[in-house]
């Protein structure tokens, strides 16, 4: 192993080790993975020339004190983004939007995917044609499917009043 230290009045203090299978570790000597790190406050920053190297610049990801991972990104207006295959998935924006197969917030007829919005509201477009469900909400009792033509499909559960003239029967005129 190669051992990384400081020495303070005659006392070598090791800080980090690299073992003979590659591993490093940080506050450990044993360490388990490729990198291993152990800290009170196991946090990693990334910065670079762009972000700034102060303790309000970069990304900090690692452990709080309750043992949750976080990720912060801590530029201003800036966004987290999640990969695979090569591409962009999703993102959470700097305004906290969640936003899945989409890069803005905007959907309609043409631009399709999720926006999860902080304030509770929800975006959802989907190029499906008018056979396919294009969004399927479940409860403890049944499902509502909201197809490609609009319509919407009540199947063993109640989501609310379906009001469409197509579902009423003996419509008379209230003058009449």
């Amino acid at each position: 192993d190669l051992r990384f230290g400081v020495d303070s009045a005659g006392t070598f203090t090791e800080k980090m080790r690299l073992t003979s299978s590659g591993n490093v570790g940080i506050g450990t000597t044993s360490p388990q993975v490729l990198m291993h790190l152990n800290a009170s406050s196991a946090r990693f920053q990334l910065t670079d020339s762009t972000t700034g190297s102060g303790s309000g610049d970069g990304v900090i990801m690692g452990l709080n004190g309750s043992q949750d991972f976080f990720i912060n990104n801590r530029e201003s207006s800036k966004n987290l983004l999640f990969f695979s295959g090569d591409s962009e998935r999703m993102r959470i924006d700097s305004s906290g939007n969640i936003l899945v197969g989409r890069t803005d917030t905007s959907i309609n007829t043409s631009n399709y995917g999720i926006v999860l919005q902080p304030d509770g509201g929800m975006k959802l477009g989907s190029n499906q044609n008018a056979s396919n469900n294009v969004a399927r909400f479940f409860g403890n009792s049944g499902r509502a499917d909201i197809k490609g033509d609009g319509d919407l499909e009540n199947t063993n559960g109640r989501y609310g009043q379906v009001s469409d003239i197509k579902y009423k029967e003996n419509i008379v005129d209230a003058n009449s």
